[in-house]
Formats: C-alpha cells, structure tokens, sequence
C-alpha cells in the first residue's frame, strides 16, 4: 500500500513540473522515483513546515516511513525561543 501511494506522489510531481505549477519540491525531482526520493527527503528534513502545508500526503508518507516528525522539532523550538 505505502509504495502504491508513494507512486501516486511521484505522480502527482511529475504533473505539477510539467504543468509548470509551483511545488516545494526540487523540480529535478521529477526526472525518475530515486529523484523524488531524494528531493522529497531534503524537503522533509530542511523545510519540513513548507513540504507539510504544500503535500501533506506526501509529509504524511514520509513521517510514517522516518517514524519522525521534522515540523514538530521547530514547533518545540519556536515554542522554546519565546
């Protein structure tokens, strides 16, 4: 089920690259799935807030596979620096 629907996400990429539509993910991301992969990871990790409000099945595929939630590190943070 979870490579079905990570499928679907490279998908929904590599539609968004070639309708020229604004994505958080790296363009070059929709050249082939080992791309996506690793641009989706970058992503998680460095903009992780971002990622989650643009693609949140994406985020969502991602936490579940990492077992981690990147967003919620600057949540405590930004809580933190208050």
């Amino acid at each position: 089920m979870w490579v079905e629907q990570w499928s679907a996400q490279f998908d929904e990429h590599v539609r968004r690259v070639d309708a020229a539509e604004s994505t958080v993910l790296d363009p070059y991301g929709a050249t082939n799935r080992a791309e996506f992969f690793a641009v989706a990871i970058e992503a998680f990790f460095e903009t992780p807030d971002e990622l989650r409000s643009d693609q949140p099945r994406l985020y969502s595929l991602l936490e579940e596979f990492f077992k981690f939630d990147p967003a919620s590190l600057l949540r405590a943070d930004s809580r933190g620096a208050a």
